[in-house]
């Protein structure tokens, strides 16, 4: 390439360079007025959400502060549950007095009074008047039909203490049953400013000096009058999920923020108009320039006997030319070679798949040809079959690329043939699976020289791959036999011992001389395990750690098959989940959430059962964690534990009822019963009859009671109750029990 050329080339894309710049700079200029913009928006979103959360939060604090009078305030207690009598003048007076207290204690308060269901009669801070003569009668009405769950806070509305006031003001209300444990006995009525409302906003909004803000109740009606609104431009609209009003704040002065869309539209278009320029002037100096390259291309094209498809093909790079004529002259003296060599791989790893999958089967005459023809060693005394599996696959998978995978398992070959070659034994290896090498050993020795050195070579490749590979392998190996028709069968063996790696964890060899030792358990046994582990997790005793413990053991013991152990870890599961659902919601909240996704997970990705068991330990102990808090902040679970653990010492009394625990605790059966169903997840009756039941189960066992003495013992009155009850539980009867 010449000098003028250069000259040339510069010449001709210097334009192009300073198009560039200019595209670049107005794209730059673009970016800060879109972020100014943007930032306009953002600062209104946290002004709009600041505006609601102070409402909400001044409205919820006149809500506490009224029901909480209302709880602790004997005074105010008493107006609801005493009758009105003449003589109670003063006792009036002192209500009256405590309201305007309420009053006082807030400055958005404009009214309060309490409505008394059992006479009608209303009470505010002035007078006490039936409900007929009341300025505020039909709200009442309206507030006593209506649901308990219905809206807490009004709209806007107009308030009169008597029909006949002159002044009336504006306010949103906030009324309240009188609610259990006092029963439904009248409504307590707060009444806000409306003006407290819009100062309150008004404030923040002059504060800012560029946002307005407004808000619209439920009827689609403004709470207060807007005011300062201006020209201005909405930009955000949000719903109170506490009063369902709707907040909407936007930007006072309107031109400004069109300005800068105005200015990003126009510059926008002057930066495509000269991207269009540009690309021309490329298109245009590109032709020019292309004269000479293609007046050389049209002589080689010319000049080739032979064209082949590297000179016809129109979207080769023609600086490429050249250099893609002798790649594909050098190609096509090596492509015969390579076909056969890929042909022959490939050939290899679908006959192995037929012949481990049983759809073909070779006799000795057919296995020698079929072997010569895959250039492959046909003489054997004895076969055996090992599968290869890699160790926690989807950790695997994503810690390598396809290329890095490809090479990792190239390597293993690659060993496994050097060790193999140390003792004579040919070897056929081929990954039939992605995360499976299936190997095939041909060996000439006697059968037990044969079992000694394959074994030696399957631990000697995973200690190999344990130190310098950063993961692990596991092999199952079959036994040895004489017959290539049977190589199936051996597969299937080798698969069946990997069943068992669950239990006997990674990183080793299990071969079928070792699976033929084992005795395997019966996972039904485990079932009662089970059911203890997740009773006693949801009742919150750390009983619940030993029967994980027992269970996890007997699994362990049991030498359970892989499908087998991922079964018994679903039921256990299961159990627990159907445990938790007999508690409160914000316990099956939490466990819905957080924890039964990762316990099945876990399941999900099990490889073996002691690291199963740690994993799932992990997270029962993080729930158990999350269920004392959530236990903690309830107001009544010491007292209800309290109640649990006198109903397990006082069992045996045949008196023990929930009339008895009346007068133990000093509260209400109903709603001790209440309680109880709240907070231990199961009803009184019910829980009384399993401690009586579980009891009974252990006398029986371990004594020589009689059956009517064993139910005195445990508080029944009735054996023929007692027997019934034995059955339902326990599924057969305390007799069959102990004949166990």
């Amino acid at each position: 390439m010449t000098r003028q050329w250069l000259k040339r080339q510069i010449i001709s894309y210097l334009p192009v360079f300073f198009l560039l710049t200019f595209v670049l700079l107005t794209v730059m200029f673009l970016s800060i007025a879109q972020l100014s913009k943007n930032a306009v928006v953002s600062a209104n979103g946290v002004f709009a959400r600041h505006v609601q959360q102070v409402v909400d939060y001044n409205l919820k604090t006149t809500e506490r502060l009224v029901l909480n009078a209302v709880l602790y305030n004997e005074k105010l207690k008493q107006y609801f549950s005493a009758d009105d009598k003449e003589d109670k003048y003063y006792w009036k007076y002192e209500i009256s007095n405590e309201i305007a207290k309420l009053k006082v204690s807030n400055s958005m308060i404009d009214s309060i009074y309490l409505y008394r269901m059992s006479d009608e009669s209303v009470l505010t801070e002035n007078m006490l008047t039936p409900l007929v003569k009341f300025g505020d009668q039909a709200f009442i009405q309206e507030m006593v039909s209506s649901s308990p769950k219905a809206q807490k806070w009004s709209n806007a509305r107009v308030y009169q203490e008597t029909k006949y006031a002159e002044t009336s003001n504006k306010v949103v209300t906030f009324a309240s049953r009188v609610t259990p444990p006092s029963g439904e006995l009248g409504v307590i009525v707060v009444n806000v400013k409306v003006k407290a409302i819009e100062q309150l906003v008004n404030e923040m909004s002059s504060s800012s000096d560029v946002s307005y803000a407004n808000l619209i109740g439920t009827d689609d009606h403004n709470i207060y009058d807007p005011q300062n609104t201006g020209d201005g431009k909405q930009l955000h609209q949000f719903i109170s999920s506490y009063t369902g009003w709707e907040l909407h704040t936007g930007i006072k002065n309107e031109k400004l923020y069109q300005f800068g869309s105005w200015v990003y539209y126009v510059f926008f278009s002057i930066g495509i108009a000269v991207l269009l320029l540009g690309t021309l002037w490329i298109i245009y100096t590109a032709r020019s320039n292309y004269k000479p390259i293609q007046s050389i291309l049209g002589r080689i094209t010319s000049l080739s006997s032979k064209p082949s498809s590297i000179f016809q093909d129109q979207s080769v790079d023609e600086f490429k030319f050249i250099e893609a004529a002798f790649e594909d002259l050098f190609e096509r003296v090596t492509e015969y070679e390579k076909e056969q060599e890929e042909g022959l791989i490939s050939k290899r790893r679908h006959m192995l798949k037929d012949l481990t999958d049983g759809s073909l089967i070779l006799q000795e005459a057919e296995w020698k040809k079929e072997m010569s023809s895959l250039r492959l060693s046909s003489e054997f005394t004895y076969m055996c079959i090992a599968v290869v599996e890699v160790d926690r696959y989807a950790e695997f998978g994503q810690s390598y690329s396809n290329r890095d995978q490809y090479l990792l398992k190239f390597i293993i070959n690659s060993v496994l043939k050097e060790i193999a070659d140390h003792y004579q034994i040919e070897i056929w290896a081929e990954w039939l699976e992605s995360h499976r090498l299936c190997i095939l050993f041909l060996t000439q020795a006697d059968l037990e020289q044969s079992d000694n050195n394959i074994s030696v070579i399957c631990n000697r490749l995973v200690d190999w791959v344990q130190k310098n590979l950063e993961f692990s392998i596991t092999l199952g190996v079959s036994q040895c036999v004489a017959d290539s028709a049977q190589i199936y069968h051996l597969y299937d063996q080798a698969q069946m011992t990997l069943n068992y790696k669950s239990v006997k964890g990674n990183n080793q060899v299990i071969t079928q001389v070792h699976m033929n030792e084992i005795q395997q358990g019966e996972a039904y046994k485990l079932i009662h395990y089970l059911r203890s582990l997740s009773y006693y997790f949801r009742m919150g005793e750390a009983r619940w750690k030993d029967e994980f413990e027992i269970f996890f053991q007997q699994v362990l013991e049991g030498m359970y098959a892989k499908s087998e152990v991922y079964y018994l870890i679903n039921d256990l599961i299961n159990h627990l989940y159907r445990e938790i659902m007999e508690l409160s919601d914000e316990f099956q909240v939490s466990w819905k959430r957080d924890i039964l996704p990762r316990m099945n997970n876990i399941l999900k990705g099990m490889e073996t059962v002691e690291e199963t068991k740690i994993q799932m330990l992990d997270v029962l102990l993080h729930a158990e964690q999350q269920f004392q808090e959530l236990r903690d902040t309830r107001k009544h679970h010491a007292l209800m534990q309290n109640v649990r653990k006198y109903i397990e010492e006082q069992y045996s009394n045949p008196e023990l009822s929930l009339k008895h625990l009346e007068d133990e605790f000093g509260m209400n059966g109903k709603y001790l019963s209440f309680l109880f169903r709240e907070e231990i997840g199961v009803k009184f009756v019910d829980y009384l009859s399993q401690v009586r039941l579980e009891n009974a189960k252990v006398l029986l066992a371990e004594t020589q009671l009689s059956v009517q003495d064993t139910a005195s013992q445990v508080g029944y009155t009735n054996s023929m109750t007692f027997i019934r009850g034995f059955k339902k539980y326990f599924g057969m009867t305390p007799g069959d029990y102990r004949k166990m």
